[in-house]
């Protein structure tokens, strides 16, 4: 029986989690999905702007979308396929969610935590800004430099995952708490091409 994984992307915006997903989903014929792609799809057509007096608004939306984001990961496992999700993970608390999913699941879950500099992920966010693939709903330099203050690595928590730490600028892999797989044998493999 072939083994199935959740496989988290993780780190700051910009640091390169979507390039490493979208190339890890073709390699390994599996979904990589973003709860970005969900906010666009359920709830931007129906809000113009959510920009209210200089400040960003979130409506509870959000959260039906980040139920419908870990559902449609869950019916991926359920058909008998890996699955790759796409954020920031950045905390512990928002990484909850993926441990209570692998239990239930009886799967399991690899962190790939993308690393690149503040000033090179900063660079990417402006470029995709620029190019209109893009848009932040915040100052750039902020965002990058909030989220790298805040970031609680994933290699500490006390579940122990299975993480590789991957240096999307130097292609260099890190392993932390590694378990024997196939699969991720396959995934270093992509990764190290």
């Amino acid at each position: 029986m072939t083994e199935k994984y959740i496989i988290a992307m993780c780190g700051i915006p910009g640091s390169g989690k979507s390039e490493t997903s979208k190339r890890l989903g073709q390699k390994l014929k599996i979904n990589a999905l973003n709860p970005d792609t969900f906010r666009k799809k359920y709830i931007y057509p129906y809000v113009k702007n959510r920009v209210i007096n200089g400040k960003w608004q979130s409506f509870h939306k959000d959260n039906i979308i980040d139920k419908q984001w870990y559902s449609c990961a869950e019916k991926e496992i359920l058909n008998g396929n890996s699955v790759i999700m796409d954020a920031t993970f950045h905390i512990y608390e928002k990484r909850k969610k993926l441990y209570r999913l692998k239990d239930k699941l009886g799967c399991g879950l690899l962190f790939i935590h993308c690393v690149c500099g503040e000033r090179t992920a900063i660079s990417r966010m402006k470029k995709l800004e620029r190019l209109g693939k893009k848009t932040f709903r915040n100052n750039i330099n902020g965002l990058v430099m909030a989220y790298s203050s805040t970031y609680e690595e994933v290699s500490k928590d006390s579940e122990k995952p299975s993480t590789l730490e991957y240096n999307t600028e130097t292609e260099k892999l890190k392993k932390y708490n590694i378990r024997d797989s196939k699969f991720i044998d396959q995934i270093v493999k992509i990764l190290s091409e």
